[in-house]
């Protein structure tokens, strides 16, 4: 007989945090979240800056990718095949302006 214990909304933990910066989500709180995220075991966390078009890739606590318009984005091991070119991404913000 196997014993299947439930898992509350609390007990699971997510590969990727994304986290999009603005008035109410300053840089500072994302630091502060950043290092919340990886002692919860995310795997990868994106920054992502829609005023200055780019995305700070954080696949540990240590390293840190700075993308810019001209990069592509990519999931990695924890989201294998994702891949956006953050001109794409940025593009709706750019009509809008």
């Amino acid at each position: 007989r196997v014993r299947v214990e439930s898992l509350d909304a609390d007990d699971t933990v997510a590969d990727l945090a994304v986290e999009v910066l603005s008035e109410s989500n300053t840089y500072g709180e994302m630091q502060l979240k950043l290092a919340d995220y990886f002692a919860a075991s995310v795997r990868l966390v994106w920054i992502v800056d829609p005023e200055l078009r780019t995305v700070e890739v954080h696949a540990d606590p240590g390293q840190m990718t700075l993308l810019r318009q001209d990069d592509t984005l990519d999931g990695g091991a924890v989201l294998p095949g994702f891949v956006v070119p953050l001109k794409d991404l940025f593009a709706e913000l750019d009509r809008q302006g």
